[in-house]
């Protein structure tokens, strides 16, 4: 009978308990789960004006990328242009001393070459193009 009541009054609390928590993460909504306000392009904006944006859901770099090129002044003058997967996203543009921009993107594919390039120099004319190009399948050397 003890084991009966007790069993039934921790399962009320952890449902209780639960609920509230539930119920608090509805409201706050720290991921923006629950908020469709926010429309992807209205975050790309902010992005590009430098603010932070925390909890984007479906984030495309591509998409960020497309924005950020269409957003570019025709007059941008650029010495290197880098286009590359997520590894050359972490090439530090204060490394070079002349203008830079990198528009690389994550797993990136041929088909996004291709397209970042013809993009990026319909807009502006870099001196020069840096291609960051990785292996799509595992390194299986042969001891």
């Amino acid at each position: 009978m003890i084991c009966k009541y007790f069993l039934s009054a921790f399962l009320v609390v952890i449902i209780g308990m639960l609920g509230i928590v539930g119920v608090f993460n509805y409201c706050i909504d720290p991921a923006r789960l629950f908020d469709s306000s926010h429309s992807i392009e209205q975050e790309m904006a902010l992005l590009l004006k430098n603010h932070t944006v925390s909890g984007i859901a479906n984030f495309d770099d591509r998409l960020l990328q497309k924005y950020r090129l269409a957003d570019l002044p025709a007059a941008t003058k650029v010495d290197f242009l880098i286009i590359g997967s997520s590894r050359s996203m972490y090439i530090s543009t204060s490394l070079m001393h002349e203008k830079v921009l990198n528009v690389s993107v994550s797993v990136a594919s041929i088909e996004d070459y291709i397209s970042i390039l013809k993009m990026a120099t319909e807009k502006i004319h870099p001196k020069v193009i840096i291609l960051g190009v990785d292996r799509n399948r595992p390194i299986n050397p042969i001891f």
